[in-house]
């Protein structure tokens, strides 16, 4: 992942979290454009939804998020 996307993701899942009732993807979009930077996709979003299921307040690529859960590194919240 490029250094703007993966900024683009955090980023992304910095305003997923920070709003209650959970933002839409086109909304988080909207933001991010709004910062000048480049859209996530369906894919990214669904992954916020699986952090915050698992209560990570911090962001993990998918990849490494993955590998996180398959070796039970990481507890889902409670």
């Amino acid at each position: 992942m490029d250094n703007a996307k993966r900024l683009a993701a955090e980023t992304g899942f910095s305003i997923y979290l920070s709003a209650q009732p959970r933002p839409s993807l086109v909304r988080i979009n909207d933001e991010l454009l709004a910062r000048g930077m480049v859209e996530v996709r369906d894919r990214t979003y669904r992954h916020y939804r699986s952090l915050d299921h698992w209560g990570q307040k911090s962001y993990l690529p998918i990849n490494e998020f993955d590998i996180a859960v398959k070796h039970h590194n990481i507890r889902k919240a409670s």
